[in-house]
């Protein structure tokens, strides 16, 4: 067996969170963007405002979500040592802050993911996303949130600076100003002051409306879920009382005739 399979083999345990079909598809969106990151990054035509952005970005979401996906991919494997002298000392340095270049040492997530998904046909994976409903909807808006977080953010640098009258001049202030305004918060420290900064920060937040309406749609979807959970469980404990009356009217009675 090769070492991708093995790895494989090694962390396929249960229906939890980190071997769902669905967060599959997840880390590898995300990993997949994070490369694209590490492109643009090192580009010599990014400026470095968009340097500044993709750093902060790095920092801020990219490092907790890689490092979450490294602690619960080893807490979940059925052979830890395994893991972590093979794949997941990699995926470790994979996730460090503060160099970009190591994210390219995710690349074996990405294999070993798709190797999961190829196992499983597109239907069985529709039926996952259905079927974990809540969880789909939570990952695809962190994943759309980022994606908006991080397209805001350098087009709004890139707009504003250029203007005498901006106050959003660096990435840190980019970043800061998206997500308050994907948030929906605005605390107007902050602001666009052309055009072009202005209608972005329209597109930004309808999106972030949207975004938060999936978040929302998530928890109403949990809610559901736990009650309908809890009411089917107390209709099979009556449904068992039920049966265990019956049966001890059926001794009384048949007590009786003796």
């Amino acid at each position: 067996m090769s070492t991708f399979s093995h790895r494989a083999a090694g962390e396929s345990g249960g229906d939890h969170l980190t071997q769902s079909l669905t967060y599959e598809v997840f880390i590898t969106a995300v990993t997949l963007l994070t490369l694209a990151m590490t492109v643009v990054f090192f580009l010599p035509i990014t400026s470095e405002l968009v340097r500044q952005v993709l750093a902060v970005v790095d920092i801020v979401v990219i490092v907790p979500t890689f490092l979450f996906d490294f602690v619960r991919t080893y807490i979940y494997s059925q052979r830890k040592m395994r893991y972590l002298l093979t794949w997941g000392w990699l995926d470790f340095l994979g996730s460090f802050p503060g160099a970009p270049l190591l994210r390219l040492l995710r690349l074996g997530r990405i294999l070993v993911a798709w190797r999961r998904l190829r196992a499983a046909t597109p239907e069985e994976t529709r039926q996952a996303a259905r079927q974990q409903l809540g969880q789909s909807s939570f990952l695809i808006a962190f994943f759309l949130g980022v994606l908006v977080l991080i397209v805001g953010s350098v087009a709004i640098v890139t707009v504003e600076a250029a203007s005498p009258s901006a106050n959003i001049l660096t990435g840190e202030d980019a970043v800061w100003w998206a997500f308050v305004t994907v948030a929906t918060v605005g605390y107007g420290d902050f602001y666009p002051v052309t055009n072009s900064g202005r209608l972005i920060a329209i597109g930004i937040m309808i999106a972030g409306i949207g975004i938060f309406s999936i978040l929302t749609g998530y928890l109403a979807t949990s809610f559901q879920t736990r009650r309908r959970e809890e009411e089917e469980n107390l209709l099979a404990l009556r449904r068992e009382v039920a049966e265990l009356r019956e049966r001890v009217e059926g001794l009384l009675r048949g007590a009786e005739k003796r």
